[in-house]
């Protein structure tokens, strides 16, 4: 299934250079016991992750029975530009890095697979948790013309979304330079959380920023709260199937600007946090461009308001309050949008 995958047996030793697995695959079972599993065996996460030889590709494919979730919490480093870490998972996801400091990664059934390909001596060690999933639906919402704006990580839950044309996801992390907290919401397209698992909103974040569902059906399970502020907005994906979103990261007690270009496909500024903002000043590089501000969703009740730049200055500055969804849609050409907070 993926291409880095060797079928043979792992083979695992410890020299004084560093730990050693050659260039081999093994498979990692959920231990009866429900104790974690370590690599090396003599390493546990209060320590330093302990050295690894050079020259050697590895993988580990786990393991997750079905009503179970896995956590993963890796250290190390590699020692050079063209050695990496890979983390797959069963959606066929693989996330790839070269260091690693114990930020919790989360899967779901069946599998996953740690890989790694070092040059020269790394530093590397893992452990993995199996937990169970929850079984009770805490929420179940309809989602048509109304968006709905949750907190996506400070609780644990188990949400059930519908849309007849399917569902929007789009993630704001409270940081957009450490969003590792939307690794625990995970998302499943269809009613089944042991094979129709698409991904982690962290995964989604980091390679599309708005995904929609394939079925009319979802469920996003969060495995582990945090103390972020991460919001989740909801929204029926054929009112924005269309749209290309640049989303506004605000950041409190400071000014900023957003950056919208229009000019190849036509481009919507997305804002959805919980931070009151001010909408300072706008400046559009096309004269003939008008810009739509809406609330809520756009659909065929609600277009908003169409304005110029010369209309919108008027107006400004605007007020944008906490908890609302806004719509900026640039019609042609760039923009540039600023704000305070």
């Amino acid at each position: 299934m993926y291409k880095f995958l060797v079928y043979a047996s792992l083979i695992l030793l410890v020299e004084s250079a560093g730990n050693v697995c050659t260039i081999s695959t093994g498979e990692i079972n959920k231990p009866a016991n429900s104790q974690p599993y370590y690599w090396p065996s003599s390493w546990n996460e209060n320590k330093t992750a302990p050295a690894l030889q050079g020259s050697q590709k590895c993988t580990w494919n786990v393991n997750v029975p079905d009503g179970y979730y896995a956590k993963l919490i890796v250290s190390g480093k590699t020692g050079d530009a063209d050695s990496e870490f890979q983390f797959a998972d069963s959606a066929g996801r693989v996330l790839i890095t070269t260091t690693e400091g114990l930020q919790p990664y989360y899967f779901p059934p069946r599998m996953f697979i740690v890989y790694l390909n070092v040059i020269n001596p790394a530093t590397f060690a893992f452990k993995i948790t199996w937990m169970k999933l929850p079984t009770k639906v805490t929420k179940a919402s309809a989602i048509s013309s109304t968006p709905q704006l949750i907190n996506a990580t400070n609780n644990a839950y188990y949400i059930g979304y519908s849309a007849v044309t399917g569902v929007s996801l789009v993630s704001f992390p409270q940081t957009t330079k450490d969003f590792y907290s939307l690794r625990s919401s995970l998302v499943f397209d269809g009613e089944n959380l042991n094979t129709n698992y698409a991904a982690s909103l962290f995964m989604i974040y980091q390679n599309e920023l708005q995904w929609i569902s394939n079925s009319q059906h979802i469920y996003v399970v969060n495995v582990e709260a945090s103390t972020h502020r991460d919001m989740l907005l909801v929204q029926e994906g054929g009112y924005t199937r269309d749209l290309h979103y640049v989303e506004l990261n605000p950041v409190l007690n400071s000014k900023y600007t957003a950056n919208v270009d229009s000019t190849e496909k036509q481009t919507t500024l997305l804002s959805a946090t919980y931070i009151p903002q001010t909408l300072t000043d706008v400046q559009i590089l096309d004269s003939t461009a008008v810009v739509a501000i809406i609330k809520g969703t756009p659909t065929p009740n609600n277009r908003g308001t169409e304005y110029t730049q010369a209309q919108l200055k008027k107006i400004l500055p605007m007020s944008m309050s906490a908890g609302v969804v806004y719509q900026f849609i640039l019609s042609n050409g760039k923009a540039v949008f600023s704000f305070k907070a």
